[in-house]
């Protein structure tokens, strides 16, 4: 009778977990081995250079995505580094540095928390005088910002709204959900469109 409650409290506990992931705004695909934590995420050097592995691959998978051909990673040399800000946030960056130019980069940020990217750079736009190019309209940044937007792994984006504002180069598309916890924006070059950045805010409450 005992082992008959045990198995039907521990079915109800899965399907609440369950249900909990699919309804969650943020993909939890768990990319850090479990013993990757505050205290001991840099002093455990072999668990950490499995994350470093796991995390280039996450990148480099999420880059290609993104960038297609124009990202190869055959030409860029990753370094990962952890640290911690707000005294709360334990993150991870994962950078992709061009070999013959080390100012060109892909810079991809994890949250070690949710096991999301958070924020993506990308520094490899050469200089270009945009005095007589004339820029994108309205609707065409829009599609543009909305096709990056789908290549973002980010769930239930049905409830996301947009607005946007233009910035110098820059135009900014901003997404919020109808919770307000969770919002990103993604900028783009006005002119062509082209991806800059990535940045995703959201208001975990952490135990």
């Amino acid at each position: 009778m005992k082992v008959l409650k045990y198995s039907i409290s521990l079915f109800f506990i899965c399907l609440i977990l369950l249900l909990f992931y699919n309804y969650s705004p943020i993909k939890t695909d768990v990319i850090y081995t479990k013993e990757i934590t505050a205290p001991n995420y840099t002093s455990n050097t072999k668990l950490t250079e499995i994350s470093k592995l796991k995390l280039i691959n996450k990148s480099h998978e999420l880059l290609t995505i993104l960038f297609g051909s124009d990202f190869n990673i055959s030409d860029y040399i990753p370094d990962v580094n952890f640290y911690t800000i707000s005294n709360k946030d334990n993150l991870a960056d994962i950078s992709f540095i061009k070999k013959d130019n080390s100012s060109l980069r892909y810079v991809v940020s994890f949250n070690i928390k949710t096991s999301c990217p958070y924020y993506i750079d990308c520094y490899n736009f050469k200089d270009t005088n945009y005095e007589n190019i004339q820029e994108l309209s309205s609707d065409e940044l829009k599609s543009s910002a909305l096709d990056y937007f789908d290549k973002i792994p980010i769930n239930n984006k049905i409830y996301f709204k947009f607005s946007n504002s233009y910035i110098g180069d820059n135009y900014t598309a901003y997404f919020k959900d109808d919770s307000s916890k969770t919002s990103l924006s993604i900028t783009l070059n006005k002119f062509n469109g082209k991806f800059i950045s990535y940045y995703l805010n959201y208001n975990l409450t952490y135990p």
